[in-house]
């Protein structure tokens, strides 16, 4: 646990006095000599401290703590709250001796940070949460650290048990009682979200190429010929191919974060010049890879670099079990990406290699009675999992999932909770430009107000993760007001809800609310 401490004194709202002279000067002193004390009066009537601090401010920790009522220790060493939020953290089931207060978008996307409340009337209580407090930092300062000398492994391993002890004997003590406070999460994912350390760089990033793809398939929002004629902005009008000077820079920037790369948002990754040197350049960098494409054009030779490379992730959208169907969809021979799976596959497990293959289909009127022909054609030819996405359609403007696996938590107007994509991924398109997740790629051809927070040729992506443009789309989530349409029509923010289940067959079959993925190996 890390731990630092700042101070934050609670003075009785109706006593009509201030500190005292001494006080002050004590204030004074303490700022002078870079101590990050502070004591402030405030409306509420306990007395409150901030605990966030390293050892060597604990001289004058007692001082505080003697007339706390109320304690707050944060799993930070930089995060101070203030006082507005504090008084609604006091607020929270205000009876509870102890809470605790995770920071994080949704249950599946949490942060290493965190608050405790302590309730602390009596003085047995005040010494305990010093005692506590104590062995959080003692085992931050000695659990860190990947030195392999004798007497630090030994120091690590005793932190660890110090840590638990601790959080034992204060669950045996004070119970296990956590809450959720939204005051507390916007705060600290906007204002301070460049000082936790799981969201300050997207975990995704969605690099499109080009704006081409060598299909036309029926139902894409990019190239299918009666979807292109209902585009109000000429985006696809122009082909443009990312400058590699530019694709070199994010390469290097993600790979340094151990961030994800997907190719084949909106265009086929094969068609840019090289790119299976490129997937296999970003992999070497750091990055983990995964590719989305339609198969026609990945021959040997690129097959054996991506393979050789351990790129982790290579997807095919195919659609079809048979070839008519194909025909129907994707307007092309559906023994050319079949081919090109069967050798890959083949390759892939004569090299024993990781890459982990899947197909894909699309949900439609020509396919929908394919799905069990499709996932036995795909096992028999040895692919890692199959996944079937429902169909979006456009309705009146808005891309719409008519047909959702199950139905999800706070679907009702106004009920939205916070969407996990702000927090995760970054779409960057081939001039540059940056966008906020995948679903804003689908509106580039029919919004003028897509969410555009920054540009990769002029900074870096970090910089732009952390712009007040894109910290403005994270405020207006947790308020669930929205400056652009894209956001405010999203129809795909509960993506985080998913269930888990074994089929009659013994398969792990997982489910989003519009998607489903059966797994065979």
């Amino acid at each position: 646990m890390v731990l630092r401490m700042s101070v934050t004194e609670k003075m009785r709202a109706g006593n009509g006095c201030g500190e005292s002279e001494a006080a002050e000067a004590a204030a004074a002193q303490r700022l002078s000599m870079g101590r990050e004390w502070r004591a402030r009066p405030s409306t509420d009537e306990r007395n409150v401290v901030q605990m966030r601090s390293s050892l060597e401010s604990r001289p004058r920790l007692w001082s505080y703590l003697r007339r706390a009522r109320s304690v707050l220790l944060i799993r930070h060493p930089a995060i101070a709250i203030p006082d507005e939020i504090v008084a609604a953290l006091l607020q929270e089931r205000r009876e509870a001796p102890y809470l605790r207060f995770e920071v994080g978008v949704n249950r599946n996307l949490k942060s290493s940070v965190w608050v405790e409340r302590f309730r602390t009337g009596t003085l047995a209580a005040r010494l305990f949460v010093l005692l506590y407090w104590l062995t959080g930092v003692w085992s931050a300062r000695w659990g860190g650290g990947e030195s392999r000398a004798l007497w630090r492994r030994g120091c690590r391993r005793f932190a660890l048990i110090l840590r638990k002890a601790g959080q034992a004997v204060r669950a045996r003590l004070y119970g296990d009682e956590s809450a959720i406070s939204i005051t507390l999460n916007k705060y600290v994912l906007t204002s301070a979200l460049h000082l936790v350390p799981e969201f300050g760089f997207p975990a995704g990033l969605h690099v499109a190429l080009t704006k081409n793809c060598n299909l036309k398939c029926i139902m894409c929002p990019y190239h299918a010929e009666e979807l292109r004629a209902q585009h109000t902005v000429p985006y696809f009008e122009h082909g443009e191919r990312m400058p590699e000077t530019l694709l070199e820079r994010i390469i290097e920037e993600a790979g340094r974060h151990r961030a994800n790369i997907a190719f084949g948002q909106y265009d086929e990754p094969f068609i840019y010049k090289g790119f299976a040197k490129w997937a296999a350049r970003a992999k070497a960098a750091g990055c983990t890879v995964a590719i989305t494409t339609n198969g026609t054009l990945l021959d040997e030779d690129d097959a054996k670099i991506l393979l050789d490379a351990g790129v982790e992730h290579i997807s095919f959208s195919l659609d079809a079990a048979r070839a008519e169907t194909y025909l129907k969809i994707r307007l092309d021979d559906f023994s050319v990406p079949i081919n090109n799976l069967r050798r890959l596959v083949a390759m892939r497990d004569a090299g024993k290699h990781s890459t982990q293959i899947r197909a894909c289909m699309v949900l439609q009127e020509h396919n929908k009675h394919e799905v069990e022909a499709f996932s036995a054609l795909m096992e028999s030819i040895g692919v890692d999992l199959v996944s079937f996405y429902n169909l979006m359609v456009l309705d009146n403007g808005v891309w719409r999932i008519p047909t959702l696996n199950f139905d999800v938590e706070n679907d009702e107007p106004g009920q939205r909770s916070v969407c996990s994509q702000l927090y995760n991924q970054l779409a960057v398109y081939p001039d540059g430009r940056v966008a906020l997740c995948c679903l804003t790629t689908m509106y580039v051809g029919y919004r003028t107000d897509v969410p555009y927070v920054g540009n990769a040729k002029t900074h870096s992506l970090r910089d732009i993760w952390l712009s007040e443009p894109y910290l403005q789309v994270r405020r207006e989530a947790f308020e669930n007001t929205f400056s652009n349409s894209v956001c405010r029509d999203c129809t795909i923010w509960h993506n985080y809800q998913g269930r888990e289940a074994i089929d009659e067959k013994g398969r792990r079959v997982y489910k989003n609310a519009y998607e489903t993925f059966v797994y065979f190996r």
